[in-house]
C-alpha cells in the first residue's frame, strides 16, 4: 500500500515537474496595441506632408486656370486645340509629379512609423503588436510612447 502512495506521489509529482518545466519553454506573449489613426493624426511629419501636398495642388489649379484664360484668348481654332492638348499635357505631368514625390514621402513616414513602433514594443518586451481597432481590450497600449519616440 505504501508503495502505491509513493508510485502516485512520484506520478504526480512528475506531470508537475513537466507542467513547470513546459510553461518555463513556451512564451507567453506580451502584446503591444497601437492606435495607428492617433498616431497618423498627431505626427507633425502627415501634418507637413499633407500641407505641402494642398500647396502644390493648388499652385497646380491656379496654373489650369491662368492657361485656361489663355486658351480662352486665342483665336485661331487650331492654335487654341493645340494649346489644350500642350496645357492637358503638363498639368497630367505636374500632376503624377505632385503624386509620386508625395507617395515616395508618405512611404518613407510609413516606415519611420513602422520601425518606431516595432522599437518601443521591443522596448516595453511585447512580442505581438496589434492595431487597436483589431482587440477589444487587453494589451499594453504604447500609441502615446510611440507618439514620443518618433524622430522629428
Amino acid at each position: 500500500m505504501i508503495k502505491y502512495i509513493l508510485s502516485i506521489i512520484a506520478i504526480v509529482a512528475l506531470n508537475i515537474g513537466t507542467l513547470f518545466c513546459y510553461t518555463r519553454l513556451v512564451s507567453i506573449p506580451k502584446i503591444a496595441v497601437v492606435d495607428i489613426s492617433k498616431i497618423v493624426e498627431k505626427s507633425e511629419k502627415v501634418k507637413e506632408l499633407r500641407d505641402d501636398n494642398n500647396k502644390k495642388l493648388d499652385e497646380l489649379e491656379q496654373w489650369i486656370e491662368e492657361s485656361r484664360v489663355k486658351v480662352q484668348k486665342e483665336k485661331d481654332k487650331a492654335k487654341k486645340e493645340q494649346l489644350i492638348d500642350q496645357y492637358q499635357d503638363i498639368a497630367r505631368q505636374r500632376e503624377n509629379i505632385i503624386k509620386h514625390n508625395y507617395e515616395a514621402k508618405l512611404q518613407e513616414i510609413n516606415d519611420e512609423i513602422s520601425a518606431t513602433i516595432k522599437k518601443t514594443a521591443k522596448n516595453n518586451e511585447c512580442n505581438v503588436i496589434i492595431l487597436n481597432n483589431v482587440i477589444m481590450e487587453g494589451g499594453l497600449d504604447i500609441t502615446d510612447e510611440v507618439l514620443k519616440n518618433l524622430p522629428m
